[in-house]
């Protein structure tokens, strides 16, 4: 499980940068950041999770 774990943070992470860029593009700015700040913890997770 240690190599699925990762990658299913970094896919996790992938769809949660384009419904960001989505609500950036539909103007709703809050939930854009909101859900870029959440990519970028699952993508970091993803990395600290295979330095483990």
């Amino acid at each position: 499980m240690s190599g699925i774990y990762p990658t299913l943070l970094r896919r996790r992470a992938e769809s949660m940068i384009k419904i960001a860029e989505r609500l950036l593009g539909e103007g709703e700015y809050d939930l854009a950041v909101f859900n870029a700040e959440y990519a970028t913890q699952l993508y970091i997770e993803s990395l600290l999770y295979r330095l483990s």
